[in-house]
């Protein structure tokens, strides 16, 4: 397994109280990278896909290298087979793949892994389109504060006159609110402000 702590038997014991029954790809190693081989992560996605017995997919974990994956995906293999796909950190690249691929919404949402935690569960080309920002809780040792995060905020000529909401829990945080990747949502900024996923994809 791919962790510094095996969590696995709690882990299994959370999947069983929502009745979810959890399978593992062949190829669940660990190399120099912290990962698998690409022809061994590539095996396990395929089978994934491929197995009418299999729902929906928890990457185990992020890291630093699936990118290496993208030139091996099977977009027609996934079209046919449209499945829950969940991970984040690293996996976006996947994610983002599969959608402009297959048109498949994922979900950016927790790993295998984090269901092991004990204590809880302008370089953009198109940052013109912007119609409103969700910025993510920062860690604390990052010292950020929200007279530091408006005045970046604030240097952002794309971001003038659009609602940006910050402190929201996504990315490597916990608690984490999973969110659709290639849907649609409405960002309302008022006294209580709130975020309302509008329509969920296939």
């Amino acid at each position: 397994m791919v962790l510094e702590h095996d969590h696995s038997d709690l882990i299994g014991r959370r999947f069983a109280q929502v009745r979810l029954e959890v399978t593992f790809g062949r190829h669940v190693e660990r190399d120099v990278f912290d990962s698998a081989a690409i022809a061994s992560r590539v095996a396990d996605l395929r089978d994934a896909f491929a197995d009418p017995d299999v729902r929906g997919m928890w990457t185990v974990i992020g890291g630093f290298n699936s990118n290496e994956l993208l030139p091996h995906l099977d977009g027609e293999l996934i079209a046919r087979n449209p499945k829950i796909f969940c991970g984040y950190f690293d996996i976006t690249a996947l994610q983002n793949a599969i959608l402009a691929r297959t048109g498949l919404v994922t979900s950016s949402g927790p790993h295998w892994s984090t269901f092991g935690m004990r204590a809880h569960f302008d370089h953009l080309p198109d940052a013109a389109e912007l119609t409103g920002l969700i910025i993510g809780r920062v860690q604390r040792a990052s010292r950020m504060d929200r007279h530091i995060l408006e005045e970046i905020v604030g240097r952002q000529p794309a971001l003038i006159n659009i609602p940006v909401l910050a402190n929201v829990d996504v990315g490597h945080t916990n608690p984490f609110a999973t969110r659709p990747i290639g849907d649609h949502i409405e960002l309302h900024s008022t006294s209580t402000t709130h975020v309302t996923i509008t329509r969920l994809g296939r």
